[in-house]
């Protein structure tokens, strides 16, 4: 089951909301209408077991996801309990991965329309001359986005503020840090290929055999923009880490960016003990 990017962050985008409707509803509407539809989609009755996977803030369905919900969606939707969901996460160095966000929206994203309209309303500034003004810094909420796995990872709640841009707290950190030492799995873009066997190892029931699909390049799971939307052939390849979005190594950037990035840094160095603690774990050198 696909889940949508963030503004929808359900399946089926069945909980999207326009921008004009997202802008005149309250934050605790639009949290529980998230929280109804993506409680339905894991509660569906299928004659196997589920993947959920996207890009989400994170739930904890051991407990009531709605506590003032009408007595009807508890009977239907009781919490899980313990072992009924597991919960795995792979996270990117902040740095890199803001780099690669800010070039992404500019030359690679969905359609050449939507690559335009960034261009339009956010500038087209090289991501290091941005960062030296606090005008296309705050066009292009580079504070949101350069902590946005903290975010994901907090959940819901006050201190976790998902609608409110560039407010990111210690206590938006102290919460994200929690849930993920409950995960099941932490796994990382920069260990790739251990962490598809970590993976294998900790849930094989749905990854086994994971890491041969990925070497040997299953056409039919290759699904980028360029293959979907244009019509081209794309080829299904090993190019995680080969692309160079230009991450800023001058001394400005990268001091501002340590300032601007500083809760997803620290939540990432402490997902890089808890992947290294379960390597050792499993036996991998």
């Amino acid at each position: 089951i696909f889940v949508r990017e963030w503004r929808d962050a359900v399946p089926d985008g069945v909980v999207w909301l326009p921008p004009h409707k997202i802008r005149g509803t309250s934050p605790e509407t639009y949290e529980n209408i998230f929280k109804e539809r993506f409680t339905a989609q894991s509660y569906a009755k299928r004659p196997h077991r589920s993947v959920m996977h996207g890009h989400s803030y994170f739930h904890d369905f051991s407990v009531p996801l709605i506590p003032d919900a009408h007595e009807d969606f508890h009977a239907k939707f009781p919490p899980k309990s313990e072992g009924e969901m597991d919960h795995v996460v792979m996270l990117r160095e902040p740095i890199s991965r803001m780099a690669s966000q800010y070039a992404f929206d500019r030359s690679g994203a969905k359609t050449r329309g939507f690559q335009a309209m960034v261009k339009d309303q956010r500038g087209d500034l090289p991501f290091t001359d941005c960062l030296k003004s606090a005008e296309c810094m705050a066009q292009n909420y580079i504070t949101r986005w350069c902590n946005i796995q903290t975010l994901y990872l907090c959940g819901w709640g006050e201190e976790c503020a998902p609608r409110l841009r560039d407010r990111v707290t210690q206590a938006t950190l102290d919460k994200a840090k929690l849930n993920l030492k409950n995960f099941a799995l932490v796994t990382l873009l920069e260990e790739w290929d251990k962490s598809v066997l970590l993976m294998e190892k900790v849930l094989p029931t749905y990854f086994e055999g994971l890491m041969k699909e990925y070497d040997e390049g299953n056409k039919n799971n290759c699904e980028s923009w360029v293959e979907r939307w244009q019509g081209k052939k794309c080829p299904y390849k090993r190019n995680v880490g080969k692309k160079s979005y230009g991450i800023p190594d001058d001394d400005h950037s990268q001091e501002m960016l340590k300032h601007v990035c500083w809760a997803d840094i620290e939540l990432y160095k402490y997902a890089q003990e808890l992947f290294a603690s379960k390597v050792d774990a499993c036996g991998f050198s």
